[in-house]
């Protein structure tokens, strides 16, 4: 094995997000590992790690609070141009693509396990201070004046007094939304909610509803939730009651 085999590649890693938990934080990824390039701190430009140089437990800690800047972490490959500004990242050198990069892969196996097989989350509580910004936020006003979210691509940024982005979250289809673009929120405040079980069909104009081919007792009935009390009407394959018949 040579010292320094003198690539110039790198491998790009991030903190590992879900459902607005860090379940893979960017200092274990990159903690005893080696820069690929120098890493600046992206607000004062000072030099935190020279390229090629180990990063011990004290350089994690000042990457971490300082962050990395966009010309360091390169192109962001989702998106096919240089990462945004704010982007949770790190560099380290090509050596430690092995061990370490069949960790990642086995990482993102088990956590597609808990998640799946999880509670299915139902809110978004600011788990930092910080100030809103909304991207692709389609929204209405329902009749009782709540903000309803009929975009499908809506996400939530989280962004800090350094103007930093922390995290970003998905807002599904349907969900009440309790924040505008550019608001402050406090760490436990609410974000937004949303039913996990159902499936919105939400119109954004008023009119009168008209079924079609569905008739009542049939292929639709109307149901009583006895512990709230509240009536729903539950469209049923109504040839699962009628031996078939057409």
């Amino acid at each position: 094995m040579k010292h320094d085999c003198k690539t110039k590649n790198g491998l790009v890693v991030r903190a590992t997000v879900e459902g607005g938990t860090i379940v893979a934080s960017l200092e274990s990824v990159v903690l005893s590992k080696t820069a690929a390039s120098d890493i600046y701190n992206p607000v004062t430009k000072e030099l935190l790690v020279k390229a090629g140089e180990l990063i011990d437990e004290n350089k994690v800690k000042q990457i971490n609070i300082a962050g990395v800047c966009a010309l360091c972490y390169g192109r962001d490959l989702a998106a096919g141009r240089i990462v945004s500004i704010g982007e949770a990242v790190g560099v380290i050198a090509a050596q430690s693509v092995g061990e370490p990069g069949t960790q990642l892969t086995m990482r993102a196996f088990h956590i597609g396990g808990v998640m799946t097989t999880g509670v299915e989350s139902s809110n978004i509580v600011a788990p930092i201070n910080a100030k809103i910004k909304l991207n692709n936020s389609n929204i209405i006003i329902d009749k009782i004046w709540d903000e309803i979210v009929i975009s499908r691509s809506c996400e939530v940024v989280l962004i800090d007094s350094l103007g930093s982005e922390k995290l970003r979250y998905s807002v599904p289809y349907g969900a009440k939304l309790y924040v505008n673009e550019g608001q402050s929120v406090k760490i436990g405040g609410r974000i937004a909610e949303w039913d996990p079980y159902t499936l919105h069909i939400i119109t954004e104009r008023t009119g009168i509803v008209s079924y079609r081919n569905l008739k009542d007792g049939v292929s639709i009935t109307k149901v009583m939730d006895e512990s709230t009390g509240i009536s729903s009407k539950v469209v049923k394959d109504w040839k699962l009651h009628s031996g078939g018949a057409n």
